[in-house]
């Protein structure tokens, strides 16, 4: 199960059909590596938040926020995510609160309101990605710089200071014109 699932060498988890967390595949500098061991080591239980395979609907409500995320720029309410998903709000909302106890996202104390969906978050994290022709907060410079391979494509423009690194971590790009049908 869990110490039987290695990339590169490295622990991880199959949350949905052929997508690992984390995905060490595009972890190519010593540095990102060092940062990615550290969070996963300074957080207890990362892993086993993840080992379970999300249920369909789940799977559905997870994808769709995240599309609807960098479609809007902003996080998707209840209502938005239920009515592009067709399930009912009631359903949305446990399943967002499902998705909070697995560490996918995080929702505002005592609410259904979402305050970050990896990668993304609503606070200036120092992390600004250009995708779907918004600029958007990524919670952390690992984060920032997969944001294009998450959404299938190869163009983004990431800005940032990795504060755990110290060193900028500027990234220009082409501009975009990203599609808006950009999937997670």
């Amino acid at each position: 199960m869990l110490a039987d699932m290695k990339i590169h060498g490295e622990p991880a988890v199959e949350i949905r059909p052929g997508v690992l967390r984390p995905d060490w595949s595009v972890v190519t500098t010593s540095a990102a590596r060092r940062a990615l061991h550290g969070r996963v080591a300074g957080r207890t239980g990362l892993l086993e938040h993840w080992s379970k395979p999300l249920d369909a609907d789940a799977d559905q409500v997870w994808q769709t926020l995240l599309r609807l995320f960098v479609r809007s720029g902003r996080p998707p309410r209840v209502t938005e995510i239920a009515a592009e998903t067709k399930l009912p709000w009631d359903r949305v909302a446990a399943v967002l609160h499902e998705l909070e106890r697995r560490d996918l996202i995080g929702l505002k104390p005592g609410t259904d309101v979402i305050g970050f969906a990896y990668p993304w978050t609503t606070s200036p994290s120092g992390h600004r990605v250009a995708l779907g022709g918004h600029a958007l907060w990524a919670l952390c410079a690992i984060d920032a710089l997969g944001a294009a391979r998450m959404y299938r494509t190869a163009r983004d423009e990431c800005e940032g200071r990795c504060q755990g690194l110290g060193h900028p971590g500027e990234r220009p790009a082409p501009p975009l014109s990203a599609p808006a049908d950009l999937q997670p």
